[in-house]
C-alpha cells in the first residue's frame, strides 16, 4: 500500500481534545493507542485503555478504505497493491483475502484486457497477421463473464 496514506485522529482524554495524524505504516489499534499516549503525554488518563478515538479527517483516503478495520485487514492480507486497487476490489465485492489471487491488472478497456490476456496465454501473437482481424470488443464480452472491472482494475471472479 501507499506508505504516504495518512489520516487524522481525534481523541478525548480528561475532557481535553487531541488531534493526531497517523501514517498508515504505523497502523494497528495498539500502535495508535501507544501513539495517542505519547502525544497526550499524560499516561494517568489512559488507565485500562479506557478511551475512544475516531478519525476526524481521512484526507485523500479512498472512500472504501475509510474504516480502521478494513485498513488493518488490507495491510495484513494484501501483498503489494496500492490503496486505489484495494478500494476498487472492495467496490467490486472482492474479499480482501482474495485480492492477491484475483487481481489481473489495470487496463483502459475490456478490449485491451482481452487482448493482453490472449497474448499472455500465448493464444495469439501481437505480430501475427490474424491479430488485426480479431474484434477485441466482441472477444472481451465472453472473457468478462469470468472477470469484473472497477475503476480500470480487473479482477477474476472466484
Amino acid at each position: 500500500m501507499n506508505n504516504n496514506l495518512s489520516f487524522d485522529l481525534t481523541f478525548t482524554a480528561n475532557k481535553q481534545n487531541f488531534e493526531l495524524t497517523i501514517n498508515l505504516t504505523l497502523y494497528s489499534n495498539d500502535d495508535i493507542r501507544d501513539t495517542i499516549r505519547d502525544e497526550a503525554d499524560e499516561d494517568e488518563y489512559f488507565e485500562n485503555d479506557n478511551f475512544d478515538f475516531y478519525v476526524s479527517d481521512w484526507g485523500d483516503t479512498p472512500d472504501p478504505l475509510q474504516d480502521l478495520e478494513i485498513m488493518q485487514q488490507s495491510i495484513e492480507e494484501t501483498e503489494y497493491y496500492d490503496e486505489d486497487i484495494i478500494a476498487s476490489a472492495i467496490e467490486a465485492d472482492i474479499q480482501l483475502s482474495d485480492i492477491n489471487e484475483c487481481y489481473s491488472g489495470s487496463f483502459d478497456s475490456d478490449a485491451d484486457f482481452a487482448q493482453d490476456m490472449a497474448e499472455q496465454l500465448g493464444d495469439i501473437d501481437n505480430n501475427n497477421w490474424l491479430h488485426r482481424y480479431i474484434d477485441w470488443d466482441w472477444a472481451s464480452k465472453d472473457l468478462m463473464y469470468d472477470y469484473t472491472e472497477m475503476n480500470g482494475h480487473y479482477f477474476r471472479i472466484i
